[in-house]
């Protein structure tokens, strides 16, 4: 494996981002906090007590600007949030024609271990987040959603805003894509079936990404487990990846 996509993957482990995502409810003490008192919340946004939720404003919205997004936490405890130059990870999404939601902001790593962080919401506070819009693009019905924050899995209600084509096709192929994608969309990656190539960051090689994402234990064993022999038999190259993404699953097992 690259040293420099080693070095990302184990300050990846350490922060608590991606698949190995800290619990959101579980107290870290000294954590950076952030957010106001409730009492603070602007007339007419929503929250549920009990809940930690995730409202875009888009009432007040300007088109080309981007939407304020309240993260509400009415929970009976603290959330801590993973981080990467403090951008919790809230991603625009659009509304396919079947029904599904799809990511059309693109995510640029960072290859600086100091770049990535945690920042705690306490209980009874909310934090406005900038949820992005596009200077210009085509009109949609589009979401916003944290990613990477574990079990903490919110998105916003739908609204009408602005989708970008080219942000759109490189979110498609960016490393969060392959973190997140479907089994079968990573397994195309990992063994060569399918090349995509990454222009947002500075990981270059998309079948070691993927290789990790087998890893993830996001995917049922009994599938991963021959295909990463498949990739040790037929990519020498990528032995290191292989043992490493095996030492993940079995790092999942013995947490269980």
């Amino acid at each position: 494996m690259k040293r420099q996509t080693l070095m990302v993957l184990m300050m990846v482990m350490l922060c608590g981002v991606g698949s190995f995502a800290a619990d959101p409810f579980e107290f870290i003490p000294n954590q950076r906090p952030a957010g106001e008192p409730l009492a603070k919340l602007p007339g007419g946004i929503p929250s549920t007590e009990g809940k930690v939720t995730l409202f875009a404003d888009y009432a007040r919205a300007v088109k080309g600007q981007d939407v304020d997004v309240y993260l509400i936490n009415r929970s009976d405890r603290d959330i801590v949030l993973g981080s990467q130059d403090g951008d919790v990870y809230l991603k625009l999404e659009t509304r396919k024609e079947d029904g599904s939601w799809v990511r059309v902001q693109p995510h640029a790593f960072s290859w600086c271990g100091n770049s990535y962080g945690r920042m705690k919401v306490k209980k009874d506070c909310f934090c406005k987040i900038n949820g992005h819009q596009p200077k210009e693009g085509k009109p949609a019905t589009i979401r916003f959603r944290l990613y990477m924050q574990g079990r903490l899995d919110l998105a916003t209600d739908a609204g009408e805003g602005l989708v970008s084509e080219k942000e759109a096709e490189q979110a498609a192929t960016d490393v969060l894509a392959v973190e997140k994608g479907s089994f079968e969309f990573v397994r195309d990656i990992a063994t060569g079936a399918r090349t995509i190539v990454n222009t947002m960051d500075h990981n270059k090689d998309m079948q070691e990404i993927a290789i990790m994402a087998l890893g993830s234990g996001r995917f049922p064993k009994e599938k991963v487990e021959p295909l990463l022999d498949e990739i040790g038999r037929r990519f020498p190259g990528k032995l290191a990846d292989v043992t490493y993404a095996r030492s993940r699953l079995i790092e999942k097992d013995l947490k269980k």
